[in-house]
């Protein structure tokens, strides 16, 4: 299932968001541009730069539509129906603009907070690089990696902020 990159705008700020088929939510937090490409860089890797930055690319799309959905004229259109609402309910542009941009920035200081890219996405790359197939869960404020060992699946729960909170294997 694809991702898409949506630009969200507020008050004369833009903050870029990774947004997930899957989940039918955003996957990170709203990050400014500069930010956001480096985030997509360790994410995705040095190659997947040309084809987010070409003339053609996906942020041309993102630059023109506010999302780099094909055929989506509009970053509503890529939200609507969204499950980024607490017990994925759907939430409107402003509730998700809240949630997902002004929260972040709630934190606390970001030199405090380490690594903006998070446990979660960090083991999310990790995996994918390796080509170990997982599973993305976002459940209850909760963002979930589970992959299958054998018979067990292993999982990685993360709170909202993409810190590890625990590790858990099912039968």
């Amino acid at each position: 299932m694809p991702k898409f990159i949506i630009k969200m705008e507020k008050d004369g700020e833009e903050r870029y968001l990774e947004w997930s088929t899957i989940v039918d939510a955003p996957v990170t937090y709203g990050m400014p541009y500069d930010e956001f490409l480096e985030y997509y860089r360790v994410e995705h890797g040095a190659r997947s730069m040309d084809d987010l930055l070409s003339e053609c690319g996906r942020m041309e799309r993102v630059r023109k539509n506010g999302t780099s959905e094909h055929g989506s004229k509009s970053v509503h259109d890529t939200i609507s129906c969204n499950r980024a609402g607490d017990k994925e309910s759907e939430i409107t542009y402003d509730e998700i603009w809240q949630k997902y941009v002004v929260e972040r920035e709630d934190d606390g200081d970001p030199e405090e907070q380490g690594d903006p890219l998070g446990d979660f996405d960090r083991l999310r790359a990790m995996l994918g690089r390796a080509g170990i197939k997982f599973r993305e869960i976002l459940q209850m404020g909760e963002r979930i990696v589970e992959i299958d060992v054998g018979s067990t699946a292993v999982r990685f729960t993360c709170d909202a902020d993409g810190r590890l909170q625990r590790l858990e294997e099912t039968p």
